[in-house]
């Protein structure tokens, strides 16, 4: 019996040892069910939080950029990104994400404050209300994801293959405040007014691919959301937050999964760079932001002075951005989404260089798109720029492109 006691402090002892305590560094931190960002929210956990480590029991092929902890009473995973200090934002949106709101996720783990300036934006924009509450009660099976996973890398090193593939040095955002997250679904609202495409097993095997591909970035915990718009010409779009739309055209063009992934793949890079929002299809007139803020001071009372005077600051940066956008001033920003794409998709394992026949394809088409970056001229020069991108990279062997399994869901289109 002592020996059975002894045993039992042992295991104790060797279990504290082993565990470390950790300080939570960065806002909008949350502990998750397991090592994904598309595992369910279980709490968020604020700025000076202490969490201790548990022994990680989960054999995941990128449970590397997570921690497993224990929070209170709560068990979970944090990113490993959570608990390093980041530099402080000073942008408009960072000023207004100092507002108190409330911190308890929903079910779904979105926050009150996202959902609150989602809705908002959504009215400024004269998007569709009813998508705000779709797009944040969507969230992905972690088990069926788990088992696409399993077919997709089966028979590849894919820890060996993304650690071969590196990426700038810049970093890209790891994290976007509530109100930044707030203004992209409401832009992404007034996407959806364009119509989705509803075919649940098409929605969840797009958010699949694109979910592989963002864990191949170094910003784990940003939760991607993709969908479909019902729209013959080949286009994409993507928002801050996550929120990236793709058309019914642009997959009916793809001939295989490797293509797909790389146009998702530079739509994460727009959102992962900031490189701001795409012209919206049916948005002519400009952003009245002063009327969405009227509305912000009656429903949200617990703004402060502060706050109230970034208003106009931000009023201004939308029309900046918006301006930015309708000039096409982004060749530099898809040239890198572009660049940043093909290493992102090359680090999930598919195929890169299959971005040059895509765009090809696409530039033969008799249709014009009117979204900038898929205008001839600029799949012109694309073209120019990625080729080259192709000629001096040399990526691993035996990428994937899943032709297969592509034309069995691009075939559910009608």
């Amino acid at each position: 019996m002592k020996r059975l006691y002894f045993f039992i402090l042992l295991m104790v002892v060797c279990t504290y040892a082993f565990a470390e305590q950790l300080t939570i560094q960065r806002e909008r931190s949350v502990l998750r069910e397991g090592p994904g960002s598309w595992h369910k929210v279980l709490t968020e956990l604020k700025i000076g939080t202490s969490v201790i480590t548990v022994e990680n029991d989960i054999d995941d092929i990128d449970s590397d950029q997570w921690i497993k902890v224990k929070a209170g009473n709560l068990m979970g995973y944090i990113s490993e990104s959570s608990t390093k200090k980041l530099p402080a934002r000073t942008n408009t949106f960072a000023v207004m994400a100092k507002q108190k709101t409330d911190l308890t996720s929903s079910k779904h783990g979105v926050s009150a404050g996202v959902k609150g300036f989602g809705g908002q934006f959504s009215k400024t924009f004269k998007g569709d209300v009813s998508f705000v509450e779709l797009a944040t009660s969507y969230q992905l099976d972690a088990k069926q994801y788990k088992q696409f996973k399993k077919a997709t890398y089966k028979g590849m090193n894919i820890k060996k293959t993304k650690n071969a593939v590196r990426l700038p040095k810049q970093i890209p955002s790891e994290y976007f405040s509530f109100s930044e997250e707030g203004f992209g679904l409401g832009v992404a609202s007034a996407i959806a007014t364009l119509g989705l495409y509803k075919d649940n097993e098409l929605h969840n095997y797009i958010n699949y691919l694109g979910t592989q591909v963002a864990e191949a970035s170094n910003a784990s915990d940003i939760e991607f959301k993709f969908f479909i718009l019902n729209i013959e010409v080949p286009n994409a779009y993507a928002c801050p937050g996550g929120y990236i739309f793709v058309t019914k055209g642009m997959i009916n063009q793809c001939e295989n999964e490797a293509e797909i992934v790389v146009v998702l793949a530079h739509e994460i890079t727009h959102v992962l760079y900031s490189h701001g929002m795409k012209e919206l299809e049916k948005r002519k007139n400009r952003i009245i932001a002063d009327q969405a803020f009227d509305d912000m001071d009656e429903e949200i009372p617990s703004q402060d002075e502060e706050i109230t005077a970034t208003e106009k600051e931000l009023e201004e940066e939308i029309f900046s951005m918006y301006e930015t956008i309708i000039q096409g001033r982004l060749d530099a920003y898809e040239k890198e989404a572009d660049e940043i794409g093909m290493l992102l998709s090359a680090r999930a394992g598919y195929n890169p260089i299959v971005l040059s026949s895509l765009l090809n394809r696409i530039y033969r088409l008799p249709l014009d798109s009117n979204n900038q970056h898929y205008r001839k001229e600029s799949i012109k020069q694309r073209i120019i720029d990625v080729d080259k991108f192709i000629a001096k990279n040399k990526f691993p062997d035996k990428l994937i492109n899943n032709n297969d399994r592509f034309t069995i869901m691009k075939n559910r289109i009608k």
